[in-house]
């Protein structure tokens, strides 16, 4: 293996102490020169800094191996969907319990439809809106009582409520949702 002279040495050295600085990599073993543009052989990079007209293509390749802020990047990427997607989940939440509260209450209105002697319709009424409707954003719900016969010994009354609930997700409105329970009790004539 043949080293080079002295004279080539210190010409190589002196060339790279006008062109740049030499500065410590990331391990203790590397030592870079950065080289100013003239020193560098022109082609492979080029393409990277052509938005940056005039600008050091090694520079431009360092900035585009950057990783410091990605994270805040990624975050303000990905947050509004989680933030969007939590506030479906809690407004589909209070969907489903507002039916479920409404369902509950024409149960009760129809439990007592089911005894005898039966009840008048100001008395389900009552029953049914003396129930807990929970967040019910488009007001009480509308009580709708039925009744009927199937023959000469047996009544029906078909109780029904409908309402609808508004789903909003802050600058999103999906508009409303209805809800609708309805249950039927059979009761021997009077």
């Amino acid at each position: 293996m043949q080293r080079g002279s002295a004279g080539q040495y210190r010409r190589m050295s002196q060339r790279i102490r006008r062109a740049g600085r030499l500065s410590h990599g990331n391990s203790y073993r590397q030592l870079h020169a950065d080289l100013q543009w003239p020193l560098r052989q022109a082609g492979a990079d080029h393409h990277l800094c052509r938005q940056f007209h005039g600008k050091d293509p090694l520079t431009v390749r360092r900035l585009l191996r950057n990783r410091r802020g990605s994270a805040a990047i990624e975050f303000a990427l990905i947050a509004p969907l989680v933030f969007l997607l939590i506030i479906g989940i809690l407004q589909m939440g209070n969907y489903f319990y507002v039916r479920s509260a409404v369902n509950h209450a024409v149960d009760e209105a129809a439990r007592l439809a089911s005894v005898y002697p039966v009840p008048s319709d100001a008395d389900l009424t009552t029953r049914f809106q003396q129930q807990d409707f929970g967040a019910v954003a488009d007001g009480v719900p509308t009580l709708t009582i039925t009744r009927g016969q199937v023959n000469a010994n047996i009544d029906w009354t078909q109780i029904t409520a409908t309402t609808s609930i508004s789903i909003n997700l802050g600058f999103v409105n999906l508009g409303a949702l209805p809800i609708s329970a309805s249950k039927r009790v059979y009761t021997a004539s009077s």
